[in-house]
C-alpha cells in the first residue's frame, strides 16, 4: 500500500496518475468528489465522499488514474494492487494489551449501619471490587449521597457483588439495620 497526501490552499483537483485497484480514503477535510479513469475514461465516480471511503476492482481490474476535487484543505489516500491487502486506521491513542491484575487485597471486615459508610476510596488501580454481604441485614451499595430510597443495588444476606465497570470508583454503602457486616477484597492492577 502506498499512502499520498495533497493539500490543497484553494478549491482544486488533485490529479495522480497512478496504477492500482484499491483506493480509501485514509484522512480529508472535508467531503470530496473521486473519479477513477482507465484508459482515459471514468469507470467510477463518487460524490461528497469523506474518510473511510473506500473502493476495491474486482480482480485482474485496475484503474490507472486518480482525480480528486475538494475545497481548500488536505487529502490522504491509500492505493493499492495488491487485492489482499487494505488499510485500518484508528486515530488517537490505543493500547490493546491485556493487563492483568498482580494483587488481591482482602481488607478488615467493614461494619455498615444506618448512616452511609465509605467501603472503599477512588483506585484507579483497582481492576475489581468484591463485596459479599455475611450479615441478615440487606446492604445498599453505590456512589457518596446514597439512600436505602435511591439506591440501585442491593446485597440481600449472603449476597455477592462483582463490580468491574466502574472498579476504580469511590463506593459507599448504608444499611438497613445497625451492624451489618461487608466483606471487602479489591483485586489490583
Amino acid at each position: 500500500m502506498q499512502t499520498y497526501e495533497q493539500v490543497f490552499s484553494s478549491d482544486g483537483t488533485y490529479v495522480l496518475n497512478q496504477m492500482a485497484s484499491y483506493l480509501r480514503i485514509l484522512d480529508c477535510s472535508g467531503p470530496v468528489n473521486v473519479r477513477l479513469f482507465q484508459g482515459g475514461r471514468v469507470i467510477e465516480e463518487s460524490r461528497n465522499v469523506e474518510a473511510g471511503y473506500w473502493l476495491k476492482q474486482d480482480a485482474g481490474n485496475y484503474f490507472d488514474r486518480i482525480e480528486v476535487d475538494s475545497k481548500a484543505g488536505y487529502i490522504k489516500l491509500g492505493i493499492t494492487s495488491n487485492a489482499n491487502a487494505g488499510y485500518d486506521r484508528v486515530s488517537g491513542k490505543v493500547d490493546s494489551r491485556a493487563v492483568t491484575a498482580l494483587s488481591v487485597l482482602n481488607k478488615p471486615m467493614l461494619i455498615v449501619g444506618l448512616a452511609e459508610v465509605v467501603v472503599v476510596p477512588q483506585n484507579v488501580a483497582r481492576a475489581s471490587l468484591r463485596l459479599f454481604n455475611t450479615s441478615t441485614a440487606n446492604i445498599w451499595i453505590g456512589g457518596a449521597g446514597l439512600n436505602i430510597v435511591d439506591a440501585a443495588i442491593k446485597l440481600a444476606a449472603g449476597e455477592l457483588w462483582i463490580e468491574e465497570t466502574a472498579a476504580g470508583a469511590a463506593w459507599v454503602a448504608i444499611a438497613d439495620a445497625a451492624g451489618a457486616q461487608l466483606k471487602i477484597q479489591e483485586i489490583i492492577y
